[in-house]
C-alpha cells in the first residue's frame, strides 16, 4: 500500500510540475507535404523549441530555432515525403532545468505529382553540403530544393505556370515572377511577403528571365518596350513596330523610378544585325549589379554582355566577339546564359555554343579589367557533346574545381563537374528548369 501512495504521490509531482499544457497537434501548413506545422502550449512564457529525428534511427536529432511565448507554432522543415518522423518538446523552466515532453510523432506526405521526379544517374553526397533550387515554370510551377543525395526536401507549389526567372534574396526569400504582370516574393515557409500586381496598379510592363534587389532593396528586371523602325532590310514594312529588350527599376508599391530599353539610342545595323522582327531584339536573357551599382544584361542574340550607367543609361562598355574588351578568341562566347559573379568576383557564364559554329556547350569564367578593357580566362570547359544545349542552362562555380551545371533541353539535367568536364554528381529531372543555383545553408535548423 505505501509502494502505490508513493508512485501516485511522484505521478502527481511530475504532472504538477510540467511545463506542458495538453498534448501538441500537428496540421500541414498550405497543405504542403513536407512542412508539418506543430502547434502546442506552455502554462508559462517558457523558451521552448522541438528536437525532430527519423522514427528509423535515433541519431540524426535537428532542433527547431528557439522561441519564448505561451503559445507555439513551429514549422519544421528540410524533411523528406511519406517518412515517419518522431519528435518531443524541450522547455527551459523558470529554475533553468532542461524538460522535455514525451515523444510524439507524425508522417510526412506524399509528394504531389505536379513536382520533379528525379532519376539519381550518379550520386555522391560528399560533393556537396548545400541544397540546389529549380523552378518548374510552366504547367503547374513549382520551386523545389534538391539534397546531396538527390532528395527533393523542400517545395513550394503555385496553382499556375510561372515565368523562368527566381532570385533567392540575402533575406532568405525567394523574389520570383509569378506572371509577366505579377511579382511575388516567398519565404521558406510559403508565406507571401511581396504580391505586387501591376496589371491592377495600372502598370503596363511585363517582364522576364530576371528580377532581383539591389541594395536599396528597388526591383530591379528584364522588360520589353517598342517603337516604330523601318524593318524592311529584314521582311518588315517601312513604319513597323519593334520590340526590344531593357531595364526597369521600381520600388515595393510598382511606382517606376528608372527605365532604359536598346531602342532609346540604338538602332538594328543593317551591316550586321540579324533580327527576327516577330521576336524581342536583343533577347537579354540575365543581369546582374556590378560592385558599382551599375548593370550587367547578357543579350543572347548579340553574344555579348554590355555594362549599362544605372544613373545615365550609358553603355560603359561590351564585352564579347565585337566588344571592346581586348580577349583571347576561345574566350568568344555564342548565345550565353547565366552570368553571375564568382566568389572572387569574376564573370561566370554558361556559354551555350550554336550548331553551325560551335556545337558544344562551355561553362566560361572570366576576369574582368574594367579599367583597362582587358578579359583573361580563368576557366573554360569545354563539356560532353551530349550535354550541349543552345538554349536556357546555367553554371555557377562552387570552388577552384567544382562547378554546378544544369543543362536544359526537355528535362534538367544538374551535374556538379570538375575542371576535366568530369561528371561527380548528376541527377536528371522530368522537367526543365531555367537555371539551377547552390544555395550553401538555406535552412534555419
Amino acid at each position: 500500500m505505501n509502494r502505490v501512495l508513493i508512485f501516485l504521490a511522484a505521478a502527481l509531482l511530475t504532472v504538477a510540475c510540467t511545463p506542458f499544457k495538453g498534448d501538441p497537434s500537428v496540421a500541414f501548413k498550405n497543405n504542403n507535404a513536407l512542412m508539418p506545422e506543430v502547434s502546442y502550449a506552455l502554462k508559462d512564457s517558457l523558451q521552448s523549441w522541438i528536437e525532430f529525428w527519423p522514427s528509423t534511427s535515433g541519431v540524426s536529432v535537428r532542433k527547431s530555432s528557439p522561441k519564448k511565448s505561451i503559445s507555439q507554432k513551429t514549422t519544421l522543415l528540410n524533411l523528406l515525403p511519406d517518412r515517419e518522423y518522431r519528435y518531443q518538446i524541450v522547455a527551459i523552466g523558470t529554475d533553468g532545468d532542461t524538460l522535455r515532453s514525451r515523444e510524439f510523432g507524425f508522417k510526412t506526405g506524399m509528394m504531389p505529382e505536379a513536382i520533379y521526379q528525379v532519376r539519381k544517374d550518379k550520386i555522391d553526397s560528399t560533393q556537396f553540403s548545400g541544397h540546389i533550387l529549380l523552378r518548374r515554370y510552366y504547367g503547374t510551377g513549382a520551386d523545389v530544393l534538391m539534397n546531396s543525395k538527390g532528395e527533393i526536401v523542400w517545395y513550394n507549389l503555385y496553382d499556375t505556370a510561372v515565368r523562368r526567372p527566381i532570385t533567392y534574396t540575402p533575406k532568405g526569400t525567394f523574389l520570383s515572377i509569378y506572371d509577366s504582370a505579377i511579382i511575388r516574393e516567398n519565404d521558406l515557409y510559403g508565406n507571401v511577403k511581396l504580391n505586387l500586381d501591376l496589371e491592377k496598379l495600372g502598370q503596363p510592363e511585363r517582364f522576364h528571365h530576371e528580377v532581383l534587389y539591389d541594395a536599396q532593396e528597388n526591383i530591379i528586371s528584364l522588360g520589353v518596350d517598342s517603337a516604330k523602325r523601318d524593318l524592311r532590310r529584314w521582311g518588315g514594312e517601312k513604319d513597323q513596330y519593334l520590340r526590344a529588350d531593357g531595364i526597369v527599376r521600381m520600388d515595393k508599391t510598382g511606382k517606376i523610378l528608372w527605365k532604359w530599353n536598346l531602342l532609346e539610342k540604338f538602332n538594328p545595323d543593317p551591316r550586321k544585325d540579324s533580327v527576327n522582327i516577330k521576336d524581342v531584339w536583343g533577347h537579354a536573357n540575365a543581369m546582374v549589379i556590378d560592385k558599382d551599382g551599375n548593370y550587367l544584361v547578357s543579350f543572347r542574340d548579340f553574344s555579348q554582355v554590355w555594362k549599362i550607367n544605372s544613373a545615365t543609361g550609358e553603355v560603359m562598355w561590351r564585352l564579347g566577339k565585337g566588344g571592346d574588351f581586348n580577349m583571347p578568341v576561345e574566350a568568344h562566347f555564342l548565345r550565353q546564359h547565366s552570368i553571375n559573379w564568382t566568389k572572387n568576383g569574376d564573370l561566370i557564364m554558361f556559354d551555350n555554343g550554336e550548331r553551325k559554329v560551335r556545337s558544344e556547350s562551355r561553362i566560361l569564367v572570366l576576369r574582368l579589367d574594367q579599367k583597362n578593357k582587358k578579359a583573361s580566362v580563368v576557366n573554360l570547359i569545354s563539356l560532353p557533346r551530349g550535354y550541349a544545349s543552345y538554349r536556357m542552362c546555367s553554371a555557377q562555380k562552387l570552388s577552384d574545381d567544382r562547378f554546378l551545371v544544369c543543362v536544359t533541353r526537355k528535362d534538367a539535367t544538374v551535374m556538379i563537374v570538375d575542371n576535366q568536364a568530369r561528371i561527380l554528381w548528376k541527377a536528371v529531372c522530368n522537367y526543365s528548369s531555367y537555371r539551377a543555383e547552390m544555395l550553401e545553408n538555406p535552412f534555419p535548423f
